[in-house]
């Protein structure tokens, strides 16, 4: 399943970049500027998280708390965007370990090489008290794993990030670039690992497959889908996959008989 989406960090809206960073890493972080304490110490799904920076970023942004309020302290306006947060569904037939060389790789070359500054976690996507946090680097667990990427706004230097923000982050094709590198990085271990999936980050129409996509279910759905409740989301979802496989059979049989009409011709 490829889901990869990225959104802002506004003050406008409330946002606060440490209070994401301690969120995604399942910390406790004091937010200087709010006068706040963000704790989130009680999540128990993290599996991993680092920091990467380009080369020329001081040492002590290896430290979120100082990172992030760093970043918030550059921003004056009480509009501003102090940074955004990617999240994208990793692979249930990686191991752990395999997920992180993957989230690895990709934000080195989507992010790092940019000079952005990449805050990572990733998460199982268990429900609370699961015990997921002892999952094994070499096991493969199926859930709804899942990775966050926090990126700093602004580039760094030396002496800290930069007063003029980079405009080139902002367009649209760097995004897109973003996306399908996503689904590249993907593909290549999946064609390692010798297996036959494959994702895209193209729309089913792009990719011209006549099928209609399902619907988010969302971490608070699937829980309950765990617990052995139902839920209309999930109904939704059953019929379109029921549309779909009807669709997919109404498809399959034109095409047997559009070969038994070509071979019946050819026999002529």
């Amino acid at each position: 399943m490829y889901s990869f989406t990225i959104k802002p960090i506004s003050r406008l809206n409330g946002g606060s970049a440490l209070k994401v960073a301690a969120y995604q890493n399942r910390g406790k972080l004091f937010d200087e500027r709010e006068k706040t304490i963000y704790d989130f110490t009680h999540k128990t799904d993290l599996l991993y998280t680092n920091i990467f920076l380009p080369e020329n970023a001081p040492l002590e942004f290896f430290d979120s708390q100082i990172l992030w309020n760093e970043a918030e302290k550059m921003e004056k306006r009480y509009d501003a965007r102090t940074g955004r947060a990617v999240i994208a569904a990793l692979p249930n037939e990686l191991t752990l370990e395999e997920q992180i060389n993957l989230v690895e790789k990709f934000v080195t070359e989507a992010f790092i090489k940019y000079g952005m500054c990449a805050d990572i976690a990733i998460h199982s996507g268990h429900r609370e008290n699961e015990l997921s946090a002892n999952r094994h680097l070499d096991q493969v667990l199926p859930n709804n794993p899942h990775v966050h990427i926090l990126l700093a706004d602004r580039p760094v230097d030396r002496d800290g990030f930069c007063p003029k923000k980079n405009r080139d982050w902002n367009k649209k094709v760097l995004v897109r670039q973003w996306r399908k590198l996503w689904a590249e990085i993907q593909n290549r271990e999946f064609e390692y690992k010798k297996l036959k999936v494959r994702v895209s980050h193209e729309s089913l129409e792009v990719q011209q497959i006549n099928r209609e996509p399902t619907i988010h279910l969302g971490r608070k759905v699937m829980e309950m889908e765990r617990r052995g409740k139902d839920t209309e989301r999930r109904k939704i979802n059953r019929n379109i996959e029921k549309q779909n496989k009807e669709r997919q059979e109404l498809e399959r049989q034109y095409q047997l008989e559009r070969t038994q009409e070509y071979e019946f011709k050819r026999s002529r």
